[in-house]
């Protein structure tokens, strides 16, 4: 595989984006080129097998996410008025960084502090590539992906580039030269010749950049790909190495793993989870493929890639590509024969983790998230735990999961059903349940979507779950939902939590009335790394709740609740605070029902969040 063009940017801030396209262009579904498991069982291949899932989870935990920030992305609106047309789905990304976070949706991306103010975009997604030529800065065809490298504190975006007149595909790699993805990029252009490279996923793995590839037109299957880091890192030339990913069974989304650590260990792993066997007696035969691509890049000649892991799996069902609901009876596709993005690797004294996920089908017809962690303590990958996530018979599907350093596992995805909009929700599991197979968190509402999509089954293709590295604790999710009923109309929120065990929770509860500081303790041990203040939990209440708030160094702190007429009801903290996370509890036994707002502010920050009281 050929590196065609390499150059350095100038400034992605300094940049100017091409002029928006004139006159209407028609909105567009992106067509599903996947397998259609349904076409194939009325061919007489029956798929879904009749198993029960025995690893269904239907309790609701107890444990409960503490959400930090929650503010808008992109959306089809930006798609509109930036290049002339809308699109679905979204495939939104987004990753973040020490002072930042970097979200791209299909055709446009945009840089935010991480207090949700936009530094620059929405812009075209080819604008990484200006400068560079060729297909890359000609073309803006999407499916983009975006990494924070942890290790080298830079960002690494890309997308594909298409030429169907000519027959010409190749992937678009953008490395940023710092930390600031506002700053300059090495710009590269991997040729793929006749070879469509659809749905790219990139990971970041030791001195390798590794993608997958799901390949039409000049050939079929997927390419395993690993690129080397070292070069891209210095914008030099470097090396690419691709093989076909050998399939024994029907699967189309097998990923790249993608490693925060950079020190990570063994060559870098390809795989995922398989739809149904090749042959006719393998179609009940479920299994995680693990594939290892051995390169050392002094001596290419030695690579080598071969399978390490064939893990079965827990029964499961799949049923084809459109079967989730929503309140105006459009179907949505779910995408159940692809491992969702990312499968996230985390390195321990011990052992590494693996975490996966994807969408199975529960009867009756209800999408459910089926996530996994695999291990390896030295002498090979096995399952550790895995679950079923359906606590009841609503839809939820397109999930992305991670892992934080402290062993925290964070799930979100989207949820709907014929009586409620496509919402985006959050659960988890804290270290202390490890080995369970149960998320102890208490679904989170993280943004309600407020209408249907019309005109179009596709949603996703994917989200995106990543961990903050400034405290590698806190998470951040990113996808899409939808305001208003509505075709081509998609919005995208990105939100910042933490998880909580019951413990926490309980203690809060039990502690009583608290208007004074005196409530106010400290809760971890971890020292932040900013000011902020969390959504209080529970919300809404009745009529005791909790706010947790974070001091990254002794200040003095105020935490004062106001009623909706700017008057104050409640002074929680007014004091000098350790460095720390605090929390406060308040008991608003003594007002009537209704939103309330509460404000923290210590020097010149200050944060307002909403409350509501049930009586």
């Amino acid at each position: 595989m050929d590196m065609t063009r390499s150059n350095t940017s100038g400034p992605l801030s300094e940049m100017s984006p091409p002029d928006v396209p004139q006159g209407p262009v028609a909105p567009y579904a992106v067509p599903n080129k996947f397998m259609k498991f349904n076409s194939l069982k009325n061919a007489g291949d029956d798929i879904m097998s009749a198993a029960a899932d025995e690893v269904l989870q239907t309790i609701m935990g107890s444990g409960y996410a503490s959400i930090r920030k929650n503010f808008e992305g992109s959306s089809d609106d930006d798609n509109a008025a930036v290049l002339g047309f809308r699109v679905v789905p979204p495939d939104t990304q987004g990753d973040v960084g020490p002072r930042h976070y970097v979200q791209w949706i299909n055709s446009v991306a945009e840089i935010f502090d991480k207090r949700g103010n936009s530094l620059t975009g929405p812009f075209p997604g080819n604008l990484f590539f200006q400068g560079l030529g060729g297909i890359c800065e000609a073309t803006n065809n999407g499916d983009p992906i975006v990494l924070y490298d942890e290790g080298a504190d830079r960002w690494n975006v890309s997308q594909f580039a298409l030429d169907f007149d000519n027959t010409n595909f190749a992937m678009c790699i953008a490395i940023s030269t710092s930390g600031d993805p506002l700053g300059s990029y090495h710009q590269y252009e991997l040729n793929f010749g006749t070879i469509f490279p659809d749905y790219p996923k990139l990971g970041i793995w030791g001195d390798s950049y590794t993608m997958t590839t799901r390949n039409f037109v000049g050939a079929s299957g997927q390419f395993a790909v690993v690129m080397d880091r070292d070069a891209m890192l210095n914008g030099e030339s470097f090396t690419a190495l691709a093989t076909t990913i050998p399939r024994d069974f029907f699967a189309d989304g097998y990923l790249p793993m993608d490693s925060d650590d950079p020190y990570v260990t063994g060559a870098p792993l390809f795989g995922g989870h398989t739809a149904f066997g090749a042959e006719r007696g393998m179609r009940d035969k479920k299994e995680f493929e693990i594939f290892e691509f051995f390169v050392d890049w002094d001596d290419t000649s030695t690579a080598s890639f071969s399978k390490v892991a064939e893990i079965p799996l827990p029964a499961y069902n799949i049923g084809g590509s459109s079967y989730v609901n929503q309140p105006n009876g459009q179907d949505l596709d779910d995408l159940d024969s692809f491992t969702m993005h990312r499968a996230h690797v985390r390195q321990f004294d011990t052992h590494r983790s693996l975490l996966a996920n994807h969408t199975i089908k529960l009867n009756p017809a209800t999408a459910a998230v089926r996530w996994y962690e695999f291990r390896d303590y030295g002498s090979g990958w096995d399952m550790y735990q895995t679950g079923t996530y359906s606590p009841d018979n609503r839809d939820r599907w397109m999930a992305s999961i991670a892992m934080n350093k402290y062993g925290d596992i964070a799930l979100g995805y989207s949820l709907s059903s014929k009586n409620d909009y496509p919402s985006i929700y959050i659960t988890g599991q804290t270290a202390d349940y490890s080995g369970t197979g149960i998320m102890n968190v208490e679904e989170t509402l993280v943004w309600a979507g407020t209408g249907s999509q019309t005109d179009a089954s596709r949603w996703g293709d994917y989200s995106m779950m990543s961990v903050d590295p400034r405290d590698d604790k806190t998470f951040w999710f990113t996808t899409e939902y939808y305001e208003e009923t509505a075709g081509f109309d998609f919005k995208t929120r990105i939100a910042a939590f933490r998880l909580n065990s019951a413990g926490g929770a309980g203690a809060i509860a039990d502690g009583g009335a608290a208007n004074t500081s005196e409530a106010s303790q400290q809760i971890a041990s971890d020292v932040p790394t900013e000011f902020a203040v969390d959504q209080n939990y529970p919300n809404p209440f009745n009529p005791t709740t909790m706010v947790t708030y974070s001091v990254p160094e002794a200040a003095h702190v105020s935490v004062k609740v106001y009623n909706m007429l700017g008057q104050e009801v409640a002074t929680l903290v007014n004091e000098v605070r350790d460095a720390g996370n605090h929390n406060v509890s308040f008991d608003a036994a003594g007002l009537t029902a209704g939103v309330y707002i509460y404000v923290m502010e210590s020097g010149s920050f200050s944060e307002t969040r909403r409350m509501t009281l049930l009586k």
